[in-house]
């Protein structure tokens, strides 16, 4: 177990990761961020949702307070009165299937992590474990062709408690039957997610290249 995060600045060589860590049975993914940079793509519809439903506020305040937390656990937060958490995920969805057909795919992935996903998941049970809602993330890996390399993915819907509990990453253990492994890997990049992972026993990893 990592009692801090190994910050990385830039995708590892896969054979770099074969030789640091031989005894890893399994790897576990954070998605936005993480594989993908489309945390602002959620920030962008987290603001035209709030906007939407008569909550002003400012863009910079959002990317500071929310980035990298759970549209359930916003709309806690804020204690939103005028639209309940269903109605308010829906329309956030909304906004944020619109805004990525507005990018191509290259805007918010590079080749790099595509060849590092390939390469770790002939060799090791990999799983998805977002934040986000089931329909956006099914999105993403369907413009990126990136389901192929994960055996199983865990969204908001299947856990109670979302990140920075630890819960998401403990269901992914256990759908990948490694629940008492203590060699696997995580990649995480915010601090819910983070915290997340750090609750763990695994080896984490701060994703700091994008």
């Amino acid at each position: 177990m990592s009692k801090q995060p190994i910050k990385l600045n830039q995708v590892p060589d896969t054979q770099w990761i074969q030789e640091n860590y031989p005894k890893t049975e399994c790897i576990l993914f954070d998605m936005d961020g993480t594989i993908v940079n489309t945390e602002i793509v959620h920030i962008g519809s987290l603001k035209r949702t709030m906007d939407e439903i008569g909550e002003n506020l400012p863009l910079k305040f959002i990317e500071e307070e929310y980035f990298g937390l759970a549209d359930e656990l916003v709309h806690q937060h804020l204690k939103i009165k005028t639209t309940d958490v269903s109605s308010f995920i829906k329309i956030k969805n909304r906004h944020f299937l619109e805004l990525l057909k507005e990018m191509a795919p290259k805007e918010f992935s590079f080749p790099q992590i595509r060849g590092f996903l390939n390469d770790l998941s002939k060799n090791h049970p990999m799983a998805l474990v977002t934040s986000s809602e089931n329909e956006t993330t099914q999105a993403i890996l369907e413009a990126l062709d990136y389901k192929r390399f994960f055996r199983k993915i865990i969204t908001a819907g299947d856990v109670e408690n979302l990140k920075p509990s630890p819960d998401p990453y403990h269901l992914g253990l256990s759908q990948l039957k490694k629940e008492k492994s203590e060699n696997f890997l995580i990649f995480e990049d915010s601090p819910p997610g983070l915290k997340a992972a750090l609750s763990t026993k695994a080896t984490v990893f701060h994703v700091q290249w994008w």
